[in-house]
């Protein structure tokens, strides 16, 4: 193992203008993460997991081409859609109210299970829940 990480952090920008926004995702940081007591026994074996995709749930380029942005003209696509109130069209067209089976949850002796009184869970995704909880 060697000692580079990768940082990663929340900055504040003012989005006002083009001009205001000075982000550099390549740009190196002072501050170092250490992680000297990792050993290699620490990390799992690609056996252990299965050698699983864990970006398997990732939509593909597909799917996301009509809204794709280059990084580059993130800040001019910001501030345009603030003016035409891009971003309200686009949350509009995000579906409204249950748009899956929900039958288990809704029935009576589930209701109490819910934790939210207005929110029911799908049935493709709903956790069950054993005993008295």
């Amino acid at each position: 193992l060697t000692n580079q990480c990768e940082i990663y952090e929340n900055v504040k920008v003012n989005f006002t203008s083009a001009e205001n926004i000075r982000l550099s995702f390549t740009e190196k940081h002072d501050k170092k993460i250490p992680i000297d007591d990792i050993s290699l026994n620490d990390l799992p074996d690609d056996e252990d997991e299965g050698n699983v995709n864990v970006y398997g749930n990732v939509m593909s380029e597909d799917d996301i081409c009509q809204y794709k942005i280059r990084i580059e003209d993130l800040a001019n696509v910001i501030i345009e859609k603030r003016h035409d109130e891009g971003f309200e069209k686009e949350y509009m067209m995000f579906p409204k109210g249950l748009i899956h089976a929900h039958i288990e949850g809704s029935k009576e002796e589930n209701k109490a299970k819910n934790r939210f009184l207005t929110t029911w869970p799908y049935d493709h995704s709903r956790v069950v829940l054993k005993g008295d909880t």
